[in-house]
C-alpha cells in the first residue's frame, strides 16, 4: 500500500528536544533522530522498499510510530482550496463613525469632516440580510463605531428586531457584543446590557499616563478616570465586561507591563489585544516575530491571573489544538467569518474596514499558490485578500513572520497550554 509523507518542519526547543510539526494534519510531536532519518528515507523511497530495508525491532517501531503519529498516511496531501462561500455568521455593525474622543491614531480623528452615521432603514436591511442568510444559526452582532453608544437608540431598535427574529424561530439565540470607549455610560445603558446579556468590550490602552495620551477627549482632557469608574460600575452590576488593548507601536515593548497593569486593576474573564495595523492598507504595523514573542509573554501573564487572552494567537492556537485548518485568514475555524458593515450598509470581506475593493460581493477568491510550501499555511489561512487588494502586494511580511514564529514559541511554552498540548 502506498504511503504519503505529509509536509513537515522540524523544530528544536531550548533543551534540545526535537519536534515534528505536521503542516497537513496540524500535529506537533516530539521525535528523535531515528524518526527523522526514516522520514527522509520515505521521501526518496517508496513505503514497500523501506519496509524491506528495515531489519531491527527499533526501526520497525519507528515506522509504526510514523503511522500512529500521522506523519505518513494513506491519503495524499492536497493543498486545500480557499472557502468559496462568503456568507458571514458575525456582523460588526458600524452605527456611526462619530466619536466624542480624539484618539491619536483613530480613523474618526483623522477624517472628522466626513464621518457617516447609519439610519434606521439601512440598519433594518442589514439585520434582515443576516436573518435570511443565517436561518437556524446562532448569529453574532457586534455594535461598533466611532463610538456606538452615541446611537444607543439604534442599538435598542436593533436588539428588538433581532430578538423578534429569534422568537419567530428564524435564527437561534443571538450573541450581542459592543465595543465602546466607556466614557458615556448611563444607568439605562447598564440595565440594557444586563437585560440582553451584552458582552461589553471597553478600550483601555494602558495606565493613566499612557491611556490619557492616546485616548483624550476632544478638549485634550484625559479619559482614564472616567473610563475606569464606568468600567467598575458596569462590572459591579454584573455586566459581562472585558478590556480591549490596541497596542501602539511606540509602546509595544511595554505591552506585557501594560497588560499586567490592566489585569491587576480591571476585573474580567478575558483580555483582548487587538492587532495593530495601518488603516489604509491593513498591513500589520509591528514586527511579526517580535509581536508573537510578546503575545506569548502576555498569554503567560493572563494565565497567572486566571484570565483568557483573545489575540492574534487565538484563532491560530484554536486551529492547531482542534486540528482544523483555517479556510481563510479571516476565519476562526473552517470558513466562518465576521463582516464589517459600514454606515451605508455595505459589507466587507474584512472585519476591520470597508473599501469597495474588498466588498463582500466583489472580492475574488484568494490564491494559495504562493503559500503552498509554507508550513504555517494550515493555521494561518493564507494571504490576506483584503491586504492584497488594498496594497497590491502579495504578502504582509509582518503577518508572515508572526505566523512562522508561533510554532517555535509554542514548543518552548507547552507548559502554558495544558489542554492544547494534550491535543497536539
Amino acid at each position: 500500500m502506498k504511503k504519503y509523507v505529509y509536509p513537515y518542519k522540524v523544530f528544536t526547543d531550548r533543551e534540545g528536544q526535537k519536534f515534528h510539526f505536521n503542516a497537513y494534519k496540524l500535529l506537533l510531536t516530539a521525535v528523535d533522530d531515528a524518526h527523522l532519518d526514516l522520514l527522509k528515507n520515505l521521501e526518496s523511497l517508496d513505503y514497500e522498499r523501506v519496509q524491506e530495508l528495515i531489519t531491527d525491532d527499533e526501526q520497525k517501531q519507528c515506522l509504526q510510530d510514523l503511522s500512529e503519529f500521522e506523519m505518513i498516511g494513506d491519503e495524499p496531501y492536497i493543498l486545500q482550496a480557499d472557502a468559496t462561500a462568503f456568507t458571514p455568521t458575525s456582523y460588526r455593525i458600524v452605527l456611526t463613525e462619530q466619536c466624542n474622543l480624539a484618539c491619536v491614531e483613530c480613523f474618526a480623528t483623522k477624517n472628522v469632516n466626513c464621518l457617516k452615521t447609519m439610519d434606521e432603514e439601512t440598519l433594518f436591511k442589514v439585520l434582515d440580510y443576516s436573518f435570511e442568510h443565517n436561518r437556524d444559526k446562532t448569529v453574532q452582532y457586534c455594535f461598533f463605531g466611532g463610538e456606538p453608544l452615541i446611537k444607543f437608540d439604534l442599538i435598542k431598535q436593533a436588539v428588538e428586531r433581532i430578538e423578534g427574529a429569534e422568537s419567530s424561530n428564524i435564527i437561534k439565540k443571538p450573541i450581542f457584543l459592543i465595543t465602546t470607549n466607556g466614557t458615556i455610560i448611563t444607568d439605562e445603558m447598564i440595565d440594557f446590557f444586563v437585560e440582553h446579556n451584552f458582552r461589553v468590550g471597553v478600550s483601555v490602552d494602558g495606565p493613566k499616563q499612557i491611556h490619557d495620551k492616546l485616548r483624550p477627549y476632544k478638549n485634550a482632557k484625559g479619559t482614564f478616570d472616567d473610563v475606569k469608574a464606568n468600567y467598575i460600575k458596569m462590572y459591579n452590576r454584573g455586566v459581562d465586561i472585558h478590556v480591549l488593548i490596541t497596542p501602539n507601536p511606540d509602546y509595544l515593548d511595554d505591552l506585557p507591563n501594560i497588560a499586567e497593569y490592566i489585569l491587576k486593576n480591571f476585573p474580567m474573564k478575558e483580555l483582548t489585544i487587538n492587532t495593530p495595523f495601518k488603516y489604509d492598507t491593513l498591513q500589520w504595523s509591528v514586527d511579526g516575530e517580535k509581536y508573537a514573542n510578546i503575545l506569548f509573554e502576555v498569554y503567560k501573564l493572563a494565565g497567572e491571573y486566571g484570565v483568557m487572552l483573545d489575540s492574534a494567537l487565538s484563532a491560530v492556537l484554536g486551529s492547531i489544538s482542534n486540528g482544523i485548518r483555517r479556510r481563510t485568514p479571516c476565519s476562526i475555524l473552517g470558513d466562518e467569518f465576521m463582516t464589517l458593515v459600514n454606515p451605508q450598509g455595505k459589507m466587507s470581506r474584512c472585519a476591520q474596514k470597508y473599501d469597495d475593493k474588498i466588498a463582500l460581493q466583489t472580492l475574488e477568491k484568494n490564491s494559495t499558490d504562493s503559500c503552498k510550501n509554507c508550513f504555517a499555511y494550515g493555521f494561518c489561512g493564507g494571504v490576506c485578500p483584503a491586504y492584497k487588494a488594498l496594497s497590491n502586494k502579495p504578502h504582509d511580511s509582518n503577518k508572515c513572520k508572526f505566523m512562522q514564529a508561533v510554532i517555535p514559541n509554542l514548543i518552548n511554552n507547552l507548559h502554558l497550554f495544558e489542554e492544547t498540548a494534550d491535543d497536539i
